[in-house]
């Protein structure tokens, strides 16, 4: 569900490019977009992402049917969104593309998803796995202090 989720976001914002475009064809009703938890990290990603879906969506799409039937139309005329090679939402899109069987295009998404997090107060920052590594080891024994001084409990 999700990995279905995240490929058809990563369409979804590469749609306005298509020569299939129309603010005639707009949607009749909200899209929502669903993360897996309220308030955390993904939802924030997501509440991003969707403002930008808000000021260029022009293709109606809201379903995945109804994407691939829209794919299935018009070969190779619509673009799919993705970070680099081997990121989640480009290995997504491309099980999406095969389990479809469609020819969607794949460009890679704008660098304005950085600036974004910058206005929000975050700095993405790229690194090696042994530094992400380091940084959650150093990371969680500083929050297991501070959880076991505090005595909070799951809930």
């Amino acid at each position: 569900m999700l990995t279905r989720s995240l490929a058809t976001l990563s369409f979804v914002m590469a749609l306005p490019g298509t020569p299939a475009a129309s603010a005639d064809d707009f949607p009749s009703r909200p899209i929502r977009v669903v993360t897996v938890e309220a308030g955390g990290g993904t939802d924030f990603v997501a509440r991003l992402v969707a403002r930008g879906l808000t000021d260029s969506l022009g293709v109606p799409v809201n379903s995945v049917k109804e994407l691939i039937v829209m794919a299935q139309a018009s070969p190779g005329k619509l673009n799919c969104a993705t970070g680099n090679a081997g990121t989640s939402n480009h290995l997504a899109s491309e099980l999406f593309k095969a389990m479809a069987g469609v020819n969607i295009v794949r460009i890679v998404r704008r660098p304005d998803m950085r600036e974004r997090f910058l206005r929000a107060g975050l700095e993405p920052v790229g690194s090696s796995p042994q530094e992400l590594v380091a940084t959650m080891r150093a990371e969680m024994a500083q929050l297991g202090k501070v959880i076991k001084e505090a005595g909070i409990r799951a809930e």
